[in-house]
């Protein structure tokens, strides 16, 4: 399973702060809007002392919660609801991409076992077309940990085999 880190600077994009980033409370609170895919994420606060930070979600206190429909999600954490902290927060989607992909990847293996058996003409060709759908799996399955979380939201990988890009796949194979 890869677990990624996605940056949370820049609420717009869907990214939330890194560990790079201290935020400082006002009145005991920090709080996050954050825009988010579904999913299942795990929160971290790192106190800049040995404060116990507690993270809350949508209200309630987590260290790991899931998304069930893209929106926003208010993430808010405190020392003792009144005592100031600094703190870097880590926001890590918990998915595992090969997983992800296992069916595709079957699909694949059984047609470019069916290739390598005939005696087909076009036998190079539809070789060459299989090493390509190859290739567009293994982009999916194993992202660059930077990459990840941006590749798990444009190839809609939270919506399973629901995703437009994997059925784009699936019918390349079947054809």
């Amino acid at each position: 399973m890869l677990a990624m880190t996605v940056p949370m600077a820049a609420f717009a994009d869907a990214n939330v702060p890194t560990a790079k980033d201290v935020y400082s409370s006002a009145g005991g609170f920090v709080t996050f809007d954050v825009s988010l895919v579904p999913g299942e994420y795990t929160i971290a606060a790192k106190p800049t002392k040995n404060e116990t930070v507690k993270v809350m979600v949508d209200g309630k206190e987590v260290s790991t919660f899931t998304v069930k429909k893209e929106g926003n999600v208010k993430i808010q954490a405190t020392v003792d609801e009144k005592t100031e902290f600094e703190a870097a927060f880590v926001l890590t989607l918990n998915f595992d991409f090969k997983k992800a992909l296992a069916a595709t990847q079957r699909e694949l293996s059984d047609v470019l076992l069916k290739i390598s058996e005939s005696s087909d003409s076009k036998i190079q060709e539809l070789a060459a077309t299989g090493a390509g759908i190859q290739n567009d799996i293994n982009k999916l399955a194993e992202p660059a940990e930077k990459d990840a979380y941006n590749t798990y939201v444009k190839n809609h990988l939270y919506l399973g085999a629901e995703s437009p890009e994997l059925k784009e796949i699936s019918k390349r194979i079947s054809t």
